[in-house]
């Protein structure tokens, strides 16, 4: 496949949009990666509108931007830096922050870092089973057949071996307990 030489696209015309409270991302996919348009509302902090989303205590992202509009507070966990970005600005940050629009108007910024555009706002699986489907790959039904049948084989052993330990016959043949049957079980469990 030939890669594009040129490439014009729209953020009006997103690839992808996400809107959590307070918050738009439109995404556009370019061949090099995916790149963001920020607009976060007034009231906006990652605190109450994506933490909710993503979990954590702080924004873990990397962001390299350009600000089209208002103003955005930016505090560094570790270090306590604070900063405000302004129209016309470039940002860079480093994982580890909060933040929160400044004022009454909206902030609009550009996102470029290639994996922050692509992934930032994404609600992360909350249940162990979205997180286990995330992580796997189906399995086939008959697969999920062979799996249940060792399952059984399994516990028929385990009774087996039980049954073995119990046994006070000394003899060097192996005798099933009384009520005991080979097709699993006992005569009283059936």
């Amino acid at each position: 496949m030939a890669m594009a030489v040129v490439e014009r696209l729209d953020f009006d015309i997103p690839d992808e949009t996400r809107a959590p409270d307070k918050t738009r991302v439109d995404v556009v996919k370019t061949e090099h990666g995916a790149v963001a348009r920020l607009t976060l509302f007034p009231g906006w902090s990652w605190e109450s509108c994506i933490q909710p989303v993503v979990g954590g205590s702080s924004c873990q992202s990397s962001h390299v931007g350009y600000v089209e509009q208002g103003e955005l507070r930016v505090t560094a966990d570790q270090s306590g830096e604070e900063q405000t970005f302004r129209a016309g600005q470039v940002y860079s940050l480093a994982p580890g922050h909060q933040a929160e629009v400044v004022g009454d108007s909206a902030f609009v910024a550009y996102e470029f870092e290639p994996q922050t555009a692509k992934k930032y706002a994404l609600p992360v699986p909350t249940s162990q089973l979205e997180r286990l489907q995330s992580l796997t790959i189906p399995i086939p039904s008959w697969a999920l057949g062979v799996l249940a049948h060792i399952a059984v084989m399994a516990v028929y052993t385990r009774r087996l071996r039980r049954a073995a330990l119990k046994s006070s016959d000394s003899s060097s043949r192996f005798r099933l307990p009384a009520g005991a049957s080979w097709r699993g079980g006992t005569s009283r469990e059936r």
